[in-house]
């Protein structure tokens, strides 16, 4: 570390010496280290570096330099090698491309970049802040020790929908009260249970925080390493003319700026830059092809740094040419935590953007006098009743007409009759009669426009009635969708039981494999010749491989095997599931615990969907207690089975259930783990409620604080 900084000691590679060589012939060094004392300046030329040449014979320049107010060091390059770039448009990128490599965020304490260009100074950090003001959103991820601390802001421009309908919703429901309503709409929901949300209280909209240890992330690495503690922050831009702050700048040359800073989110080892390429590394366009990443993080949109240092990031070692990582497990490890905080961040940006727009369509729905939870089966059914009414009123809407028009026929011939009256009278009034006439026009005229609008209403009705086999069509087909959609949750269950299945099989196969391999080479040693022995040996190679094509084919269990049901032990079912694992679970070194009371009943059920229940839990107990045992190799795992009249109690000492998971568990696509598709729980509990029965999360806690027991009731399954 300097003493006077405290910045760790940078320069190994000579890219510094390689950069002054390529930029001009003559490099001249100036530096003064006291103020009260004079400085040095040396200057050499490049072209005196040739083959042959030996490095005393370089003439070397040096002459002492007055003391200065500022203490520090110059270097120039004299004798511009591509003065044209200098001279044209290449000079006006430089500045925004000096400003992403050398600490562009302030990450070296007091570090202040200039470019002076024909004696026009500009200082390149404030440079740089000035477009990243007009960030929309910003994201921070920080490792300290064993604590990942993810934490964002976003303003509430970004809600704003593209099409003109939903902008005037938008500015009516969400803009109008500053985003309150919509903030307390999304807090309503568990889809961001995860985070912890507040309203900002500066320019943006709206905060969240995601806190977890490393030791809780699947990171789906068979080692881990600490990387060393290390920030980051993402700045996220939204180029509208409305998103940016724009004032004296014209919006093209603001937008033109933030692409040119754009493009990757950087590493930096003691503020400079690893890496000039604007390479992608870590795989944002990637979510762009996923239709649930609609909103995420895009590389042209983002801007950003990851800081490293030399004293707690040593394991992180870059390439010789600085371009990138030597792919050790530091980085490996470094890498994974990275992709988890983006995934985070990409998940609360999707999730609050999607909320946003069910606010809009509930408030549409608020509008029409629409009960929540309408469906389109609700909606459909609505239509259908409109259509079968419409139907009942065609004959009384022809009747109707039918009278209206006899009505008015009647009504004229009376204006008729005292018209004819008054002609025929002594006294005959003329102005009565002009009234008279005047009435008999106004009523021509009302029956000819009511004649008129009779007549489409009956033309409406009459089509809408038509509807009723369109509306029984839509209903029988969202009928059918729904059967589909309980076929496809039975059809997962079915897949999610054959990939297991399949994982115990393989590795069943290789062990024969190999047992097989050592009883052939044990034959070899003993000098054995039995071509029968041999041939009976190669046979069951041979039906170990056909085997295991089978198994990568494998179709478990058919739709008809599980709808049989059947009396089953519960005490008999626990031990004979384990039994067949023991083996299994002691090369993953977890202990299975199997506390049965001896007083289990029987119960009615299907024997493949039983399984799978209590399959997708110990599954899941499997896999945090590998993820735990990542962070602490030496900790020894336990699955514990409690069985007790007809309740089943399933837990294991890893971690536990995260507090924010907890009323979401049993969600659709709740999950945890990294590629996880949050259907195992969800199926286990449809599986136990086609029976009536059911699985919860017991309160009770363990050291860590955290519930962590699964109940399974089967009382309504008993015999």
């Amino acid at each position: 570390m300097t003493k006077k900084f405290k910045r760790s000691l940078t320069g190994d590679k000579g890219l510094g010496r390689l950069g002054s060589m390529q930029l001009g012939t003559i490099c001249r060094i100036s530096t003064q280290s006291e103020r009260s004392e004079d400085g040095i300046c040396v200057s050499f030329s490049w072209d005196d570096f040739i083959h042959g040449k030996t490095l005393e014979s370089v003439h070397v320049s040096e002459h002492r330099v007055e003391a200065k107010k500022e203490t520090g060091t110059i270097i120039e390059a004299i004798g511009i090698k591509n003065l044209a770039f200098w001279q044209g448009a290449g000079s006006s990128e430089f500045p925004t491309k000096i400003a992403s490599m050398v600490s562009p965020h302030g990450q070296i304490s007091k570090f202040k970049t200039y470019y002076i260009h024909n004696g026009l100074s500009l200082e390149l950090e404030a440079f740089s802040d000035r477009l990243l003001e007009q960030a929309s959103s910003i994201f921070d991820f920080d490792l300290r020790g064993e604590i990942l601390s993810i934490q964002g802001k976003i303003e509430l421009l970004p809600f704003r929908p593209n099409t003109n309908e939903r902008k005037v919703l938008f500015d009516e429901y969400i803009k109008s009260d500053g985003g309150i309503k919509f903030f307390k709409y999304i807090e309503e929901h568990t889809t961001l249970k995860d985070f912890n949300l507040k309203i900002s209280d500066d320019k943006y909209f709206l905060e969240f925080e995601h806190i977890i240890e490393l030791s809780e992330v699947d990171l789906k690495l068979s080692q881990f390493f600490h990387p060393g503690d290390f920030e980051s922050k993402i700045y996220n831009f939204t180029l509208t003319k409305e998103a940016l702050d724009i004032e004296d700048l014209s919006f093209k040359n603001i937008k033109e700026s933030i692409k040119r800073i754009s493009g990757e989110i950087s590493p930096y080892r003691d503020g400079f830059r690893i890496g000039s390429s604007s390479k992608d590394w870590l795989g944002l366009s990637d979510e762009m092809t996923s239709g649930a990443a609609a909103y995420s993080l895009r590389p042209s949109n983002v801007t950003g740094y990851i800081n490293l240092s030399s004293t707690y990031n040593n394991g992180l070692i870059e390439k010789s040419d600085r371009e990138s990582f030597v792919d050790n497990i530091e980085y490996r490890s470094f890498y994974q935590i990275c992709q988890y905080a983006l995934e985070q961040i990409n998940k609360f940006l999707n999730g609050t953007r999607r909320l946003s727009l069910a606010y809009l369509d509930d408030k549409i729905l608020d509008e029409a006098g629409k009960p929540k939870g309408y469906s389109a089966r609700i909606a459909t059914v609505e239509l259908n009743n409109l259509v079968k009414k419409s139907i009942s009123l065609q004959p009384k809407v022809t009747s109707k007409i039918d009278k209206i028009k006899t009505t008015f026929i009647e009504k004229k011939k009376q204006i008729d009759d005292s018209i004819t009256k008054n002609q025929q009278d002594l006294y005959n009034d003329p102005v009565l009669e002009k009234e008279l006439l005047s009435i008999k026009e106004m009523l021509s005229s009302l029956e000819e426009e009511t004649n008129t609008n009779l007549a489409n209403y009956k033309n409406f009705n009459d089509e809408l009635a038509s509807h009723v086999h369109s509306t029984k069509k839509v209903l029988d087909e969202i009928q059918s969708y729904e059967n589909q959609i309980k076929n496809f949750y039975d059809h997962v269950a079915i897949g999610l039981s054959a990939q297991a299945l399949a994982h115990d099989a393989n590795e069943q196969v290789g062990n024969i494999r190999f047992h097989l391999d050592s009883a052939k080479k044990r034959v070899n040693e003993l000098g054995i010749k039995d071509t029968v022995l041999t041939k009976e040996l190669n046979g069951i190679r041979g039906d170990s491989q056909t085997l295991s094509k089978s198994i990568s084919s494998l179709n478990p269990l058919v739709k008809a095997q599980r709808e049989v049901v059947e009396k089953i032990n519960i005490s008999n079912f626990i031990n004979d599931y384990f039994d067949l694992r023991v083996s299994y679970f002691e090369k993953k070194l977890i202990s299975i615990k199997v506390n049965d009371s001896s007083n289990s009943k029987v119960i009615h059920f299907n024997r493949g969907k039983l399984f799978q229940v209590i399959d997708n839990i110990v599954r899941n107990s499997e896999h945090w207690l590998s993820v735990f045992k990542v962070h602490n190799p030496n900790y020894e795992c336990n699955i514990n089975i409690n069985v007790e009249n007809n309740k089943i109690i399933i837990w294991d000492n890893a971690k536990g259930i995260r507090p924010p998971l907890e009323d979401v568990l049993f969600d659709m696509f709740a999950s945890d783990k990294e590629y996880g598709q949050g259907l195992g729980l969800y199926i286990t509990q449809t599986l136990l409620k086609e029976k009536n029965c059911s699985i919860s999360l017991l309160q009770e806690r363990n050291s860590h604080d955290r519930r962590f027991k699964f109940e399974i009731d089967l009382t309504e399954a008993l015999v």
